[in-house]
This record gives C-alpha cells, structure tokens and sequence, in this order.
C-alpha cells in the first residue's frame, strides 16, 4: 500500500492560504459584534480576494471562479465600497442590522463558493475516470457534418435575430428605454420571431463543435454585435454578456494546441482584452448617462467609478428585500426555483397539458406578475415602487436575496455551494461530447450575471422546453443528412 502523501495536501502555500482564509472568518465574526462596519466590509472584501488569489493561481481552469467573484464584487459590493472611499454612511441606508444580514448573505455566497470549488475539484479525478467509460458508450458524432449543420441553422437563426432587433430599434425612435419594457411588440410574422428566439442556442451549438480560430473569430464578433441595438436602446446587459462570454470561450479553448505553436489567447488576444477593459467600462457608463438623457460632465475616472456605483444598485435590492420581506404582496410563495416553475405551469406547455390560464401570472410589469408570479423581482419591485414599477421600472433581483428570504442563510450557504462546483464541473465537461458542450456554453453565456439575477438563471435556457426542442431539431438534421449520404455512397 502506497504511503499517504502528506505534502501534496499540506504544502507550505497551501497552509499559508488556509490559515490567512480562517483569520479573516474569525475577524468577521468579531467585527459583526462591533460598530466597525467599515472594517467589516474591508475584510470582506478581502476574502473575495483571497477567492480570486485561489482562482488566479491556475487561471486556464478557474476563469469562472474568477469572473464570478469579480461579479459578485460589481454588482453587491461596489456600492458600499464606493461609499466607503467618500467617507458616506453606507450603513445607516435602511438599518445597520440590514446591512450586516446582506454582508452575511454575501459573506457565505463567497466561503461557500470557494468550499464547493475545492470539492468539486478533488472529486473530478473519480468522475474523470467514470466519465471515460461513459464517453466510449456514446454515437459517435461527425463534427464536420455537425459544424455544417450548426452553422447553416446558426446563419438562418441570425438574420431573423436582426430583423426582430431592427423591429425593435424603429419602435423605439424617440422613445425612452422603458417603454420597451411597457410597450414594445414585435410587428413582424410569428416564424421569424420564433427562429429569431434560437440565435443564442445556434452560436452555442455551432462553437460546440470546436471550430478553428478564425471562424470562431467570426462567429463571436457577430454574435458580440448582435448585442449593440439593444445596447442602443439602452439594455446593457445582452452586450455585456455576449463580449464576456466571447472572453470565456477563448480561455476555454486556450488550452488546445494550434499549428506553428499559436495559442488561442496570443499576444493579440491579450492586447485586445487591455485596451477594451477600460473602453467598454467607459461605455457602458457613458450610457448610464445617454439613456437617461443627461450630460456627461466626469473625468475618465470618474466615469469608470460611477459605472461601479450603479452597478452596485443590486446591492440596494438586496437590502429592499431583507427589510420588506414581510411586506411582499400576495400569498407566501418561494422565489428560488421560481421561474422555472412559471415558465413550465403557466408557459404554453402547461397552457396545454394542464390546463393552466398564463394570465393569472400576468405579462411584463403588472399587479399579477407582483402578486401571483414567482418572480421576486416583479413582487419587490412593486413593494419599493409602486406606480413607477407599473410604469415599467424595476428592481431586479439577487439569487442572495431569494435564497435568504426562502430557506435563511443555510439556504445561502447550500446553493452557493452546489454553484460553486457548478462552476468547477462546467469547465472540464467541455471536450468530445457535442451535446454536453453545447450545454455547457449556455450555462456559461449566463453564469457572469447570476449575482443580480434569479437562483436558476444560469440553467434556464438548457431546462426551458424551447431548447429541447431546437436540440431535437438539430438531431433530426443531422440525422437526416446522415442517412443521405449514406444512400448516396450505395
């Protein structure tokens, strides 16, 4: 029998890490029984650190560790540390005891995240292994007559994409970008808005099948694009998302060898990501401004540390939550897994299956969608606002604040363990098998702004009924062009 090998879990840095780790928990702890909020909130912020220290020391495989715990700080605890530096009373916004409950909330997400990460990662080896066997039982799958497929569903889908977008943006002239939320409809035929409704799945099944540099180039600078007339509009997140998540691929395929001893993040890449850094922020802040109809009168700096603030604005539905919880309209009803309970029950499935009537839940920003969804953001957005949430403005929401107003802090602590192997697991899933890759891209086209969204956004669009049908589509194609081409061999 094979002696344990002590220093291989025990190394010097390892120690280190974990003793600085348990320093800052027990400092914590003592600070929440003090009036030292500011400290509070540094060490805080210095256990996210040390979550992206943890990340950064094998970046190729804990990117989404990385980005989530960066997200995390942007949209909980920028705000806050914006306060902090021009020396406001961030605490005193609601209740000191609202703000140490969200700090908690936000303390256990972080602990818990990492903890899960570990896990995940000394587990993968067995699942590795079993996975293997697994693998070897599979249809194999021709990638050259899938990328076909893919793509030219991929075209098809994004031409409609457009079409609806250019709908939107002429509806739109003149208007503020609210009312794409209150009146906006699609004046174009049912079947381009259905195919339209595919593009994402499309970009995600067509890079599934691993295509070289310069057509996934391509494909993510049109897919990155396609996001610029909502970003019009005045919706900055689809852009967002779509340019992180073009960001994630590259790291994801960094490690595959390419020919003359290129890498996918080469020094092009790598320029590309420093000098857009700062340019998209700056966008994106100037925004805050363009969409409001407000001049912009800041300095750089300025802009970019304003940027942080509002994005922050999370942090507030989180304290919204945890003080109104009880003043939240309708009957007691859990948040959490919520939406993917609408979307079946009162979604056209359930229209047909069951019976179910979809305007009890109502459509957009309404009493019914406040009252009878499942949304915590349409029901704590109408507590705080009122007319102005009838009026099309809104909240949001954290899956933080969900999983603490339904289940506490062990609830907070349990799903952000389970996300935090999520986050591990996704990243070594994505190799031969198309499906699962497909999959996996999805989730990770959403898994950036899960902080200020629902507890399941991230998995929505792989449990939603429309991607199982697009997926059967797909089969069925490249079935057919299968069999095609097997009779024209004969």
């Amino acid at each position: 029998m094979d002696k344990l090998n002590l220093k291989k879990y025990f190394s010097k840095s390892r120690v280190i890490f974990s003793a600085v780790y348990i320093v800052l928990l027990c400092t914590y702890w003592f600070l929440t029984t003090t009036n030292l909020y500011n400290l509070l909130l540094c060490n805080l912020l210095l256990v996210l650190v040390c979550n992206i220290v943890y990340g950064a020391l094998n970046y190729k495989r804990r990117i989404m560790l990385i980005l989530f715990n960066f997200m995390l700080f942007m949209f909980l605890l920028s705000r806050p540390t914006v306060y902090m530096f021009r020396q406001t009373a961030w605490y005193t916004f609601f209740s000191e005891s609202t703000n140490v409950t969200a700090l908690n909330c936000i303390l256990l997400s972080s602990v818990a995240l990492l903890l899960g990460y570990v896990t995940a990662e000394k587990a993968y080896p067995f699942f590795k292994r079993k996975n293997k066997k697994v693998v070897s039982r599979l249809p194999h799958i021709d990638s050259k007559i899938m990328g076909i497929i893919t793509f030219s569903v991929m075209v098809i889908c994004m031409l409609c994409f457009f079409a609806k977008d250019i709908d939107a943006l002429m509806f739109m002239r003149g208007k503020a970008y609210e009312s794409y939320f209150v009146d906006y409809q699609s004046r174009l035929p049912y079947i381009i808005n259905f195919v339209a409704g595919f593009y994402d799945f499309s970009v995600f099944a067509f890079l599934a099948t691993k295509p070289d540099k310069k057509i996934s180039y391509v494909v993510l600078g049109a897919y990155v694009l396609s996001g610029i007339p909502m970003l019009i509009i005045g919706l900055r997140n689809p852009f967002m998302l779509k340019a992180v998540f073009a960001f994630v691929y590259f790291v994801i395929r960094n490690k595959e060898r390419l020919p003359n001893g290129k890498k996918w993040i080469d020094k092009f890449e790598k320029i590309l990501i420093i000098v857009s850094i700062p340019l998209v922020i700056m966008g994106m802040g100037v925004m805050n401004y363009m969409r409001s109809g407000e001049a912009v009168d800041l300095n750089p700096s300025e802009i970019a540390v304003d940027f942080l603030f509002k994005q922050g604005t999370t942090y507030d539905t989180v304290l919204q939550g945890i003080a109104y919880e009880s003043s939240i309209p309708g009957e007691p009803r859990t948040f959490s897994f919520g939406p993917l309970y609408d979307n079946y029950v009162y979604g056209k499935l359930g229209n047909i299956v069951l019976g179910t009537d979809p305007d009890y839940i109502g459509s957009g920003n309404c009493f019914r969608s406040a009252y009878n969804s499942h949304s915590f953001a349409h029901a704590i957005s109408y507590v705080v606002q009122g007319s102005g949430y009838l009026a099309g403005e809104g909240r949001g929401t954290s899956y933080l604040v969900e999983n603490y107003v339904d289940f506490g802090y062990l609830g907070v602590f349990i799903v952000s363990f389970v996300l935090g192997m999520l986050l591990s697991w996704l990243r070594n899933m994505f190799g031969k098998i198309w499906l699962l890759n497909t999959v996996v891209l999805a989730i990770f086209a959403s898994l950036p702004l899960m902080p200020r969204e629902t507890t399941l956004y991230a998995i929505m669009d792989v449990l939603d009924y429309h991607f199982f049908v697009f997926i059967i589509g797909i089969f069925v194609l490249y079935g057919g062009t299968v069999f095609f081409k097997k009779i024209r061999k004969q």
